[in-house]
């Protein structure tokens, strides 16, 4: 046990050490002109206020911008150091891809997901790291990363959504995707499709991640205080977007834990032992 303690401390070290070795993204402003008008631009803007992500030089975020694999393993990186107080770490974390160098930006970042096995890797071990990430491998890695918190989430039959491209979603991702649009992380596009092999943009993996830091500190306090069961809300259609283009956002985005999104967040929620 105490060799576990010591593992787990060298983890937090080296997580708090290379925290702030390399922005995601270049600049740092809080604010952007592409943003003054987008539907994400409250959760984007709280992001970098927390130093999670960044815009160009060019004073954009371009939150309409395919993120990639990598920025997006940093991205959750940086969010776990919020919520997590103890992991296991590898010795040479960057051996669990075969494509990721130690020398690469993204290396000393992506040691907590990876070890904690919220980065799944693709064939041959290989981590892709410039590739897109796609919508249902992102909604496996946050919800590996809340299963890894303790979160536990059932279901009934009738509080799944049913999408219409269900058929597409990977075995693997099936569960991930069901809970994670439950808990109203993600959305479907108005055509009641989910899209699972889309690439995720830079504004839906501000929107994702943020919405999944308020699930998990609503579920840490929820054990806290040992509140009793909060009662469910029923599962509805995807609500419209204000971009008219997608159904990520309601029309009054939940950004705040204690405010609408506390509406979003009526579930059952229980810790694993």
């Amino acid at each position: 046990m105490t060799s576990k303690r010591c593992i787990w401390l060298v983890g937090i070290l080296l997580g708090m050490l290379f925290s702030n070795l390399w922005p995601l993204l270049p600049c740092q402003a809080l604010v952007w002109a592409d943003l003054q008008q987008h539907w994400a631009k409250t959760d984007i803007e709280k992001m970098a206020a927390q130093g999670m992500v960044a815009g160009y030089p060019d004073g954009n975020f371009h939150p309409e911008q395919a993120i990639s694999r990598a920025e997006f393993a940093v991205l959750i990186s940086r969010a776990m150091t919020m919520t997590m107080t103890g992991y296991p770490v590898s010795s040479n974390p960057y051996r669990a891809f075969t494509d990721v160098k130690m020398e690469d930006w993204f290396c000393p970042h992506i040691m907590k997901p990876a070890v904690a096995k919220i980065i799944p890797g693709g064939e041959n071990g290989m981590f892709l790291p410039q590739e897109p990430v796609q919508r249902q491998e992102a909604a496996q890695m946050l919800w590996s990363w809340m299963q890894v918190q303790g979160l536990a989430l059932d279901l009934k039959d009738e509080e799944v959504f049913q999408f219409s491209d269900n058929q597409s979603i990977e075995a693997r991702a099936q569960t991930a995707v069901k809970r994670l649009t439950r808990l109203r992380v993600f959305y479907g596009y108005p055509d009641q499709s989910f899209r699972p092999t889309d690439p995720m943009t830079r504004a839906e993996a501000c929107l994702a991640v943020n919405r999944t830091l308020i699930v998990i500190k609503k579920q840490q306090d929820f054990i806290k205080t040992m509140q009793p069961e909060v009662p469910e809300r029923p599962l509805s259609s995807s609500p419209d977007g204000s971009s008219g283009k997608e159904t990520w956002l309601p029309s009054t985005p939940p950004n705040q834990p204690d405010g609408p999104i506390s509406n979003y967040l009526q579930f059952r929620v229980r810790a694993h032992k």
